[in-house]
């Protein structure tokens, strides 16, 4: 959590508020601002959980949370949504835990200098033994190891702090999407995928500050909320927390406190939201219908140093005429209307849809508070709750009604949800959510039609719990889905090809006929699309790319595309440059486009380039001349960050995971312009000029700022360049 003056003085409110409120008393009028139609409550106080800064849920749905020296398992004996007593888990932990995560009878936590398992085999809220450490992880520092869990894929997820200065020694995975045995170097904030058994580790994203939290999206991405650089506040390159979406190699931009990119590079996650200052804390996305549809598959995350709870969510949720294109919208959910401390830390979806948040952090009192829902307008949508055309369709199918609660779960990858589902995947119930990924079964009715984002939503969730359940599916089974009319049956197959377990005799098959498939548009709409897939782009191309990326198989086939000019025309770049970064088969047709893309995705997700990259800088001047008149905003900015990668910018020489001492010229120094002759030098700075100006002609001051930057990295001797 970043320090500021700020966070001092919520932190003196905070220490005298919490305890003397009444738990729990709806008649209480707590001092928060709320939407209409929900409501606040104490759960627990400071006796039951001070200083609280960790949480999770149990398979029953109980808090487990953990603060200074202390690891315990709420208890509501009378149900009334009060917790009226604690059970110490353990008596050995020691700073408390930054991570939790319950599967069935085993706790993990992250501390005390690692990560931990400990068994309650009796359920009694009790650890039995000594807790195993699993892995060594720095810990106890704000920007250390944090939050575990497992993801839709059957992975364990690990999110890190910047300041994690041994982690690097976990790395065992030399497929990692950012693979330290491809030469590339894991830098600052890092999220890890760890395999279910914990033998293979490798770094999933890196670039980030300090997350503390993630989720994930409906669709399976990690979804977090990352630190600004609040030391440069007020200052034009100053850039807030922003809640992010991690695809696979993706580099959030932390180069050090005097420079963070911008939404819009190339190697940047996909930004879900700008929110300003902030120290970014507890995140959870909201697949339940408890709360209204606007809220419904929403994130929620926290911010420590202004006490606020904010909501992120897909613009389909609101109506046509309250939309801004290319803008998700966001709010703040909830905040102190009086002098209430509120240190908010972590948050999570209880079975009811309520949504639980702790409070404390640095000393401050604790307290668990309850949201809920209270009026019948907030009751379920269509969307997600449990339909009865789904189950008109499935009428017939042995099973029918676990296959049902199964597909429309809510929070299905929470602890309490799991242990719910999980027993109704029977063997048939298995074999059924195949048959519907490849299309075998039909979820058509002709009384009660099902609409297709629905019928999108149930065939993703159907791959991600046969991934997630370790099922192997025939080869003619995934390429029927692969090759299906349905984009979500497509879609499905590409998510399970790309992450579930796949037989090593049948790869060579399905690796061939695959190649023969025709690329999916990035323009394309599909119509069967999930409320998220806007502001991503067509999700079907996106899994298909990463798909291959994390097996490396041949690109032989593929060629350029287009994509929007926009943040989810970035997001499919980002994804065809590492994937192209990653297979060992490039593409066989030889185009100026191609050989472009192949440079620019050593550039951008490779090792580091010891040197100035004169072919990067003469590949990309033949395509800007054939190309001047056509481009769009997306097309210009990313030239400019491959001029920057060509100069070296400094990221390829930061340390790992400390930061270097601030420089105001950090954001526009390149280590090795001196390099290049002079003419050489006003040469490339006439193209940022160029940029520049087309940018201001159009209003584009996010793709002027950066051709200035450029420009400035070029260190440019023409006094027309200069007077600019």
């Amino acid at each position: 959590m970043a320090a500021s003056l700020m966070a001092a003085s919520l932190m003196a409110t905070a220490l005298s508020a919490s305890d003397v409120l009444a738990q729990g008393d709806p008649t209480v009028e707590l001092p928060f601002s709320l939407p209409d139609g929900f409501r606040v409550s104490q759960a627990a106080g400071d006796s039951l959980a001070h200083d609280c800064f960790c949480m999770t849920l149990d398979a029953q749905g109980r808090p487990v949370i953990s603060g200074p020296g202390y690891l315990r398992t709420l208890i509501d004996d009378n149900s009334d949504g009060v917790y009226d007593r604690a059970i110490d888990w353990t008596s050995s932990i020691r700073a408390g835990a930054q991570g939790l995560w319950v599967e069935k009878n085993a706790l993990y936590y992250v501390a005390d200098g690692g990560l931990w398992r400990s068994e309650d085999g009796d359920s009694d809220c009790v650890a039995d033994r000594a807790p195993t450490r699993i892995l060594e992880l720095p810990t106890g520092g704000e920007h250390d190891a944090h939050a575990i869990r497992r993801g839709p894929d059957g992975y364990w997820y690990l999110m890190v702090g910047n300041y994690a200065g041994s982690i690097s020694k976990l790395t065992s995975d030399p497929q990692a999407p950012v693979s330290v045995a491809s030469g590339q170097r894991p830098r600052a904030g890092t999220i890890w995928r760890i395999s279910p058994d914990f033998s293979k580790r490798g770094v999933w994203a890196h670039g980030l500050r300090n997350c503390y939290d993630f989720d994930f999206l409906p669709d399976g991405q990690i979804v977090t909320y990352d630190s600004d650089d609040e030391r440069e506040a007020t200052l034009p390159w100053y850039r807030p927390t922003r809640v992010l979406a991690l695809g696979p190699g993706s580099d959030a931009g932390w180069c050090g406190s005097a420079w963070k990119d911008d939404d819009y590079r190339i190697t940047m996650p996909t930004t879900l939201a700008r929110l300003g200052r902030g120290s970014p804390t507890g995140v959870a996305v909201y697949e339940h219908d408890a709360f209204a549809p606007k809220y419904q598959g929403a994130v929620f995350v926290l911010d420590w140093t202004f006490g606020r709870v904010l909501a992120v969510y897909p613009s389909g949720n609101l109506p046509t005429e309250q939309r801004t294109p290319n803008k998700l919208p966001s709010e703040i959910f909830m905040q102190p209307s009086g002098s209430i401390g509120f240190a908010p830390t972590d948050i999570c979806v209880t079975p009811d849809g309520s949504l639980l948040v702790s409070v404390g952090g640095r000393g401050t009192t604790g307290a668990i508070y309850r949201i809920e829902a209270v009026a019948d307008a907030n009751r379920a949508s269509p969307r997600t709750s449990p339909s009865a055309s789904l189950k008109t369709s499935l009428s017939g199918i042995p099973g029918a009604e676990s296959l049902s609660g199964l597909l429309e779960a809510p929070c299905p990858w929470e602890a309490w949800s799991e242990a719910r589902w999980k027993p109704l995947a029977t063997p048939a119930v298995i074999e059924t959510l195949g048959r519907l990924i490849s299309g075998e079964l039909s979820l058509e009715s002709s009384t009660e039609p099902i609409p297709a984002a629905q019928i999108a939503h149930i065939k993703q969730r159907a791959s991600q719990i046969l991934t997630r359940l370790g099922a192997k599916l025939p080869s003619d089974r995934l390429l029927r889905g692969a090759k299906s009319d349905s984009p979500a049956s497509r879609n499905a197959a590409w998510w399970f090809l790309g992450r579930g377990a796949l037989n090593p005799a049948d790869e060579p098959r399905l690796v061939r006929e695959l190649a023969s498939l025709p690329t999916p548009s990035a323009i394309e709409s599909a119509g069967e699309a999930t409320p998220w897939e806007p502001i991503f782009g067509n999700t079907e191309l996106r899994h298909r790319l990463e798909a291959i990326g994390l097996r490396r198989w041949p690109m032989t086939n593929w060629s350029r595309f287009d994509v929007p000019d926009d943040l989810s025309g970035n997001t499919l770049r980002r994804s065809w440059l590492w994937a192209l970064n990653r297979t060992q088969q490039p593409p066989t047709n030889k185009s100026v486009e191609n050989k472009l893309d192949l440079i620019e995705a050593k550039l951008f997700f490779g090792a580091p380039k010891n040197g100035l990259d004169t072919l990067a800088l003469e590949t990309l001047g033949g395509w800007l001349s054939a190309n001047r008149a056509g481009m769009t905003t997306r097309d210009q900015m990313e030239c400019l960050h491959t001029m920057q990668a060509a100069l070296g910018d400094r990221r390829g020489s930061l340390p790992l995971q400390s930061d270097v001492p601030a420089d105001a010229l950090d954001g526009v120094r390149a280590l090795y312009t001196s390099r290049m002759s002079e003419a050489v030098r006003n040469s490339w700075a006439d193209w940022a000029l160029y940029f520049a100006q087309q940018a201001d002609k159009s209003g584009q001051f996010a793709l002027q700022a950066e051709a200035i930057r450029t420009i400035g990295m070029l260190e440019p001797s023409e006094p027309k360049i200069l007077d600019y």
